[in-house]
């Protein structure tokens, strides 16, 4: 299985806290939410990190500790997968919970700049995922993502995720260009919820929007 790149897949949602940082608020809309969940789904991918895993025997009740990608760590409980082969094509079954604690993401969108904000946005909480992945010539991941996370830092915000995410997986922590998700179910932020029933939409990777000021 060392052909078979996977990624590894969070979606967030944190408490509203009462009173309002300095940092940024999510905008954009749903497309923006979608960035959100997207640029946070990948935040925890670490070059090879769940192909390694892929080739060991783990412990169900073994917590794993991986690096995220621009900073920080999330830990991985109740790591459970399985796997079948027919043919060319390999279907991967994953289920976990990950925590992440001070996990940089990537840089955000300030809409009153013509410039893309280098500022770091930090994430914390906790997601529960179940996902699929099916690789072939073609490979796609569907994931289902329920849990809270914060998002700190150049952003005082949360997104509230109860929603499937499919993606192309070799596009799972991609920081650059655009990249087209299929969501059904809810995201929400501290400034709206949306309801999304099989919507493909497209994203600019690794770019959170920030609302109007």
């Amino acid at each position: 299985m060392h052909a078979l790149r996977l990624s590894l897949v969070v979606g967030f949602v944190a408490a509203l806290v009462a009173c309002g940082g300095r940092g940024a608020k999510i905008g954009g809309g749903k497309e923006g939410a979608a960035s959100a969940l997207f640029a946070a789904s990948g935040a925890a991918k670490t070059q090879g990190s769940l192909a390694d895993l892929a080739g060991q025997r783990l412990d169900v009740a073994q917590e794993i500790t991986v690096k995220c990608q621009f900073g920080g760590e999330a830990k991985l409980k109740g790591f459970t997968q399985t796997q079948n082969t027919q043919g060319s094509t390999v279907t991967v079954q994953q289920q976990f919970t990950m925590e992440m604690k001070d996990c940089v993401s990537t840089q955000y969108d300030d809409p009153k700049t013509s410039a893309v904000e280098k500022e770091n946005v930090v994430l914390n909480g906790s997601m529960t995922v179940s996902q699929s992945i099916v690789a072939g010539y073609i490979g796609n991941v569907t994931q289902k993502m329920k849990g809270k996370i914060l998002f700190g830092g150049a952003f005082d915000d949360f997104v509230d995720a109860d929603v499937t995410q499919t993606v192309e997986w070799a596009r799972l922590g991609q920081s650059g260009g655009s990249v087209t998700v299929t969501l059904n179910g809810s995201i929400t932020t501290s400034t709206q919820s949306y309801q999304y029933a099989n919507e493909s939409i497209t994203v600019t990777a690794g770019v959170l929007v920030a609302a109007d000021k």
